[in-house]
C-alpha cells in the first residue's frame, strides 16, 4: 500500500521525468531525461485526485525544471562574475600645437647609437660644445668628471666623482639655458606632478659615476595616468629640424662639492641637421 498522494513508484511524467525513492535526481533510462526522487515535495505539490491525470505536470518535473534551471543560472553567471578586466594600454598624448614639435616621448630612448636622435627621425644633427669648448663633450677639474651627450630628445650627460667624497646635485638650483629664457631642469625621475614642488638631491658617493639626462621641466605633459614620464622632445626631427640650426641651449648643474655650493656651467649648439 503507498500513502495517499504519493506518486506511484517508477511513474514516468510527461518531461520524462519519474519520481523514486531516495533524494536527487536521476536519468531515467527510456528517456535519457533526469529523474525526481523526492516524493514528499511531489506529494506537497499535488492533490490526491490529481496524481493519475496525466494532462497536467507532475510536481516532480517542476522541482526539477526549477532545480535544473538554477544550476544552469548559477553556471553562466558565475564564469564571468567578477573576473578582472585588463586596464587598457597606456597610449601617448598628442604633440602640442603651439610648439611645433612633433614628438611626445616616454622617458629618453638610448644614447649610445652613433647618430643621436630617433632611427626613423627624417633629419639627423650635429652638436658641438661650445663651454667649456671640447670636441669631445667632456670636462673635468680635480673633483669631478664629465661627459656629455646632445640629442633631439633630452640632454644625456655621466659624472664621475673623482674622490673619495660624497657630492651631491642639487635640482632645484640647477638651470636649463634655452634661446627662450631659463626654466628649471627635469631629469629621468621627475614626473608631471614635481614641476612646482621640490626635487630631491642625488648623491654621488666616492669614486663612483652617475648617469641622467635633463630637460626643461616645462616640456613635461600631463600623463593622464600614465606612469611614465612623458615629455617634448628639444628639437623637432621632421621638416622644423631646419629652423633650429645655430640654436645654443646648456644646463648649469648646482653641484655640492666639500660642502660648498659649486656650478657647473654647459653650453651646447646645433651645428647642422642634414637628411638621414
Amino acid at each position: 500500500m503507498r500513502p495517499p498522494g504519493a506518486l506511484p513508484r517508477g511513474r514516468v511524467c510527461r518531461s520524462g521525468l519519474s519520481a523514486g525513492p531516495g533524494l536527487g535526481l536521476s536519468l531515467t533510462p527510456s528517456s535519457g531525461t533526469l529523474r525526481s526522487v523526492n516524493p514528499r515535495s511531489a506529494a506537497r505539490a499535488m492533490h490526491p485526485t490529481e496524481a493519475n491525470d496525466s494532462r497536467r505536470p507532475c510536481a516532480a518535473t517542476t522541482w526539477a525544471r526549477g532545480w535544473v534551471l538554477g544550476l544552469a543560472l548559477a553556471g553562466c553567471g558565475g564564469g564571468t562574475h567578477g573576473a578582472a578586466q585588463p586596464p587598457p594600454a597606456p597610449t601617448l598624448p598628442p604633440a602640442h600645437a603651439e610648439t611645433g614639435y612633433t614628438r611626445i616621448v616616454a622617458g629618453a630612448g638610448d644614447s649610445v647609437g652613433s647618430i643621436p636622435g630617433a632611427a626613423t627621425a627624417t633629419y639627423a644633427f650635429r652638436f658641438k660644445q661650445t663651454l667649456p669648448a671640447s670636441d669631445r663633450f667632456t670636462f673635468q677639474d680635480e673633483f669631478l668628471s664629465f661627459y656629455f651627450r646632445p640629442t633631439p630628445s633630452a640632454l644625456y650627460f655621466q659624472i664621475q666623482n673623482r674622490k673619495n667624497e660624497t657630492v651631491s646635485v642639487d635640482w632645484d638650483r640647477s638651470q636649463w639655458i634655452g634661446p627662450l629664457g631659463n626654466d628649471k631642469v627635469a631629469h629621468a625621475s621627475t614626473r608631471y606632478q614635481d614641476r612646482y614642488g621640490s626635487q630631491p638631491t642625488t648623491q654621488i658617493v666616492g669614486l663612483q659615476q652617475f648617469s641622467d639626462y635633463v630637460i626643461p621641466i616645462s616640456y613635461l605633459v600631463d600623463p593622464a595616468g600614465d606612469p611614465r614620464q612623458l615629455h617634448r622632445t628639444l628639437f623637432a626631427e621632421d621638416n622644423g629640424a631646419l629652423q633650429v640650426v645655430g640654436r645654443e641651449f646648456g644646463v648649469d648643474l648646482a653641484m655640492v662639492v666639500q660642502g660648498r655650493p659649486t656650478t657647473y656651467s654647459f653650453r651646447f649648439k646645433v651645428v647642422t641637421v642634414v637628411p638621414r
